[in-house]
């Protein structure tokens, strides 16, 4: 019998959200990651696996969720495995984009929830070599995780199974404001033009400075009457300032 699910909290919080395992190499971490999906109501998706996600070791690990990894897409890149994700978040220890970023908590995690129908994707390279740089850049942002010790980098299956209690732990307190994905990257397109037509980027370009401006967004924890309104603002601005003084 299935456990009841109650609003706000477990696997309807979660039922949005799809684990991306990108390369993995043990059959073991496999197994571990699809009994999380099943322990946290989220979908699995698997990219180019340097194993067989359903050897011995990957069902013995996914303790009776075999479902869950014969029932597991296989894509042939990251791309394609987030095409229809509103928002893809990569997670990595090495790429200098998510070691400048914020460390991922409630906060991240709250503002990086599913809205609406939108779906989110949380990314995760292999054991041995995390997200190459064109994975991580086909994500929309990198992040990292927090690691007080020696250590900089998890295990695969206890990345993924922090994400998912963070996702979970921010889901128990609705966020204040909700934008949708499309409305968001509206906002971020006009605002970047704005700025880059009044010559503000020198050091930068608008392209590198743009994942800096998304986190800003998302801390401001908008709806998408909030958006509207502040795109309205950046237009007059833009006109203004394009008029012959």
């Amino acid at each position: 019998m299935s456990r009841p699910v109650t609003e706000g909290g477990g696997a309807a919080a979660l039922s949005r959200v799809v684990v991306v395992l990108v390369r993995p190499r043990s059959p073991g971490n496999i197994g571990s990651v699809a009994r999380l999906c099943a322990n946290y109501g989220c979908a699995l998706r698997l990219v180019t696996p340097n194993c067989d996600p359903l050897a011995r070791d990957a069902r013995m690990f996914a303790a009776g969720q075999e479902d869950l990894l014969e029932s597991a897409p296989v894509f042939a890149d990251v791309a394609a495995a987030v095409v229809d994700a509103s928002v893809s978040l990569g997670f990595s220890a090495k790429l200098l984009s998510a070691l400048e970023s914020p460390v991922f908590d409630l906060d991240g995690a709250r503002a990086l929830l599913p809205v609406a129908d939108e779906r989110t994707a949380v990314v995760f390279g292999n054991e041995r070599d995390g997200l190459s740089i064109d994975e991580g850049a086909a994500c929309d942002r990198l992040v990292r995780l927090h690691t007080p010790g020696e250590r900089d980098s998890l295990n695969l299956s206890h990345a993924v199974g922090a994400v998912l209690a963070l996702l979970t732990a921010s889901s128990s307190t609705k966020a204040p404001r909700s934008v949708t994905a499309s409305t968001r990257e509206r906002l971020i397109g006009d605002w970047l033009g704005l700025l880059e037509g009044s010559g503000y980027f020198k050091a930068t370009s608008a392209k590198l400075f743009r994942p800096r401006l998304a986190r800003l967004v998302d801390t401001m924890h908008l709806d998408d009457k909030d958006a509207a309104l502040l795109q309205g603002m950046l237009r007059t601005l833009s006109s203004s300032s394009s008029e012959p003084s």
